[in-house]
């Protein structure tokens, strides 16, 4: 589960983890070193491809994928 911004860092290409965003958790994948698909099921379907620098602004609140 991830739950800081160090776990997303610690992540290896290709591994898959959950994130708890909330009351939802989202799906994030990190795809390679500076690239994460985050899946969201609370609204339906989305999914959204993020940079390092992107999920960084996910944690602080600057940037929303819905």
């Amino acid at each position: 589960m991830i739950k800081t911004i160090e776990d997303v860092k610690r992540m290896e290409p290709h591994e898959q983890r959950d994130w708890k965003f909330g009351l939802c958790i989202r799906n994030v994948i990190r795809v390679s070193e500076d690239l994460f698909t985050i899946d969201d099921t609370s609204h339906g379907w989305i999914t959204a491809e993020v940079t390092l620098e992107q999920f960084e602004q996910l944690f602080k609140g600057e940037l929303s994928i819905t």
